[in-house]
């Protein structure tokens, strides 16, 4: 079996089990939350390659400031809205020019259509970054990396594609999934056939989700209502929210005491992925 702990806990409090993957939210927030950042997070496996989850402009100051703009291995794109790739541009300069890097960029097909063109607005020749649509497989570390396309779940503008990210860590016989919803105004789990994925359904206690959420209801919301994610903690206890203010952390504390207790992340928060052994 996987738990997820805190990170000051996992460092104080660490099992006999080894760590898989560590989770740094550096922004949680939408397009509107500047005082949470935009959503963001650095993916650092047991060997430390670091993935990068979305680049807004605010993940671009955040890497630059803690000087790790060098260190990213992958940058996962989920959509092209602003608040996830305005910082995108600056990242690949900042590697090329200063740290002579090539920025990895993995998206969807359909994503990576639209960001081809927003790269070549912005002026980057084709040898300062590779875009990858395909699944990807880490045979050193185990991990298979799976793009689920949600395009339609979350923005209705024609021809606007974005996706989700669902990563596999297998450990021995056994496996734990993390799952990253990106922008989606459904439960990712929803749109996911459980015959083409057995094995999030048949082990839920070893899936953890990081799930966009909203308290807002509009018409053609872009973003999952917290009361469809109640159905979802029901089956998947490790369920985590993002893309929110704290505005919004204040009125689910107040409408949602299952939600507000097992669930919102705040800014700067970071969670330990690992296989526990025994004590």
């Amino acid at each position: 079996m996987f738990s997820i702990k805190k990170g000051a806990e996992y460092y104080l409090k660490k099992t006999t089990g080894d760590k898989l993957l560590d989770i740094k939210f550096i922004g949680i927030g939408g397009a509107f939350d500047v005082e949470e950042g935009e959503s963001s997070a650095i993916f650092e496996t047991r060997l430390g390659k670091k993935f990068l989850i979305d680049c807004g402009h605010t993940s671009y100051v955040y890497l630059k400031k803690k000087k790790i703009t060098q260190e990213i291995d992958r940058v996962f794109i989920t959509h092209t809205h602003s608040d996830h790739i305005s910082g995108l541009s600056t990242l690949i300069y900042d590697r090329y020019y200063i740290h002579k890097l090539v920025t990895n960029i993995e998206c969807s097909e359909g994503v990576a259509n639209m960001l081809k063109d927003y790269l070549r607005v912005c002026g980057h020749p084709d040898e300062q970054f590779t875009i990858n649509t395909e699944n990807v497989f880490i045979e050193d570390e185990g991990i298979s990396i799976t793009k689920i396309d949600t395009t339609g779940h979350h923005w209705p503008a024609p021809g606007f594609s974005n996706s989700g990210l669902l990563f596999h860590f297998s450990v021995g016989e056994n496996y734990a999934v993390v799952i990253y919803s990106g922008d989606i105004n459904v439960p990712i789990v929803d749109l996911m056939d459980e015959s083409v994925y057995p094995f999030v359904f048949e082990k839920p206690e070893n899936v953890f989700i990081f799930h966009d959420m909203t308290s807002l209801v509009h018409e053609q919301n872009p973003h999952t209502n917290w009361s469809l994610l109640i159905p979802v903690l029901e089956k998947f206890n490790n369920l985590y929210t993002y893309h929110h203010g704290q505005d919004t952390i204040e009125r689910i504390n107040q409408e949602s005491p299952v939600m507000a207790a097992t669930s919102l992340i705040v800014q700067g928060e970071n969670f330990v992925i690992q296989e526990n052994r025994g004590v």
